[in-house]
């Protein structure tokens, strides 16, 4: 009978440690360069206007986005801040364009980390404010629009 527990003890163990899915974030080497050049759709690199991002069924997969950060937010879209003084640092708010400051023009990107929200929150750095950038992560709905929560790897400047 011991045999039996000890026997069914180690099954869910394996079950629930050996089963973990990984990410890019599990690994930055596996994180892909960021190649504006590559325009090919069944690229793993292509990389998605804040447009295109929004009107592409991307499944699960890990993309590029790029764009202008026009705001920062928190808890939802109606609390989102298009203009200076910036509050929250835990989302920022990309564009293609810095007069597309409406719900339906925009993406949201969580900053996950202290360093993610040190380098890209308009609270911390409202110069950030204007800035062309990108994101590698999983298409996901947040904050009530479409964009990057979870499953964000990191960003790069792109006007730099």
């Amino acid at each position: 009978m011991k045999m039996n527990r000890l026997i069914i003890l180690f099954l869910v163990c394996v079950i629930c440690f050996g089963c973990q899915k990984t990410s890019p974030a599990d690994n930055s080497e596996t994180l892909p360069r960021y190649e504006e050049e590559d325009d090919d759709p069944s690229s793993e690199q292509k990389v998605y206007s804040v447009e295109e991002f929004r009107n592409t069924e991307l499944g699960d997969r890990y993309v590029w986005v790029k764009g202008i950060i026009v705001g920062a937010c928190s808890k939802s879209i109606k609390y989102a801040e298009w203009m200076d003084p910036f509050t929250y640092d835990n989302a920022i708010l990309l564009a293609d364009s810095l007069g597309d400051c409406t719900p339906e023009k925009v993406i949201a990107i969580q900053l996950r980390t202290k360093a993610m929200k040190a380098e890209f929150g308009l609270a911390t750095t409202p110069d950030n404010y204007g800035r062309t950038v990108a994101f590698y992560g999983t298409k996901q709905k947040y904050l009530g629009v479409l964009g990057m929560k979870k499953n964000v790897v990191g960003g790069q400047w792109l006007d730099e």
